[in-house]
């Protein structure tokens, strides 16, 4: 098992889509529907099917426009980054 440490604890939801290479619609497990900024920008076809599980990190910076960053998603049982920024991180820990 590796721990990756973030900031804040990530909350898990559903991925209901990719509406452009830098915003994600994320439904928590609340049921409401958030922006969560996508840092790869990259064409991710593998990794943004509508329905997904994925974690996102709440942001504390009032000015963004996101209030979230995606950074998890289940890809059939295997967790992977979405995040381009956390590979160094994971491979320290």
């Amino acid at each position: 098992m590796v721990f990756v440490p973030y900031a804040r604890p990530l909350q898990r939801g559903i991925l209901v889509e990719r509406r452009d290479r830098f915003v994600a619609v994320i439904r928590l497990a609340s049921g409401e529907e958030v922006q969560a900024h996508c840092i790869n920008p990259g064409r991710m076809e593998g990794f943004s099917r509508a329905e997904a599980v994925v974690w996102v990190q709440p942001m504390l910076n009032p000015k963004r426009s996101t209030k979230f960053t995606w950074e998890l998603i289940d890809d059939h049982g295997v967790l992977c980054s979405t995040n381009t920024q956390r590979p160094n991180a994971i491979v320290d820990a």
